[in-house]
């Protein structure tokens, strides 16, 4: 008995329009020098989080902060919409923060399938799903020795 699939037409790489660069930026801008920092719907970290800037990610944002209310350093309402928390998840106005110049100076690759630089860790061990004590004491050892070998290194 032969049975039909049925699916939706797809469009090949190529065949996509271009990816437009992003539109310059006059008004005052900030960044993240972390890898991601979540956009939050509101100015509060209760909010829904709509998105998140990259490390060296530029973005506009209003010229002062919009609250205060649970960030130190204010929330910016950032473009296209959405509120980040300055000073807190690596967001910063300071441009000329290391981290920020650094990242800047390799920013994705728009047109590329794979915008941005990957990694992969070929040692770590990789758990499909939430494993058990026992299974992590017969493939990792005995982890806490190994927590109290790195704390006394540390401290």
């Amino acid at each position: 008995m032969a049975t039909a699939v049925h699916s939706a037409p797809v469009a090949l790489v190529s065949q996509l329009a271009p990816i437009a660069p992003p539109p310059a930026i006059s008004k005052p801008r900030l960044s993240t020098t972390q890898l991601q920092s979540w956009i939050y719907e509101s100015p509060s970290f209760e909010s829904t989080k709509v998105g998140y800037l990259r490390a060296g990610a530029l973005v506009g944002r209003s010229i002062e902060p919009v609250s205060k209310s649970g960030c130190v350093r204010g929330w910016y309402q950032i473009d296209p919409r959405g509120y980040v928390c300055d000073g807190v998840e690596g967001v910063t106005t300071n441009l000329d923060d290391p981290t920020v110049k650094l990242a800047m100076a390799h920013p994705p690759k728009r047109q590329e399938p794979l915008p941005y630089v990957y990694g992969t860790s070929w040692g770590a061990t990789f758990y499909t799903r939430l494993p058990t004590h026992a299974q992590i004491k017969k493939i990792e050892g005995n982890v806490e020795a190994k927590r109290e070998g790195l704390d006394k290194l540390w401290h």
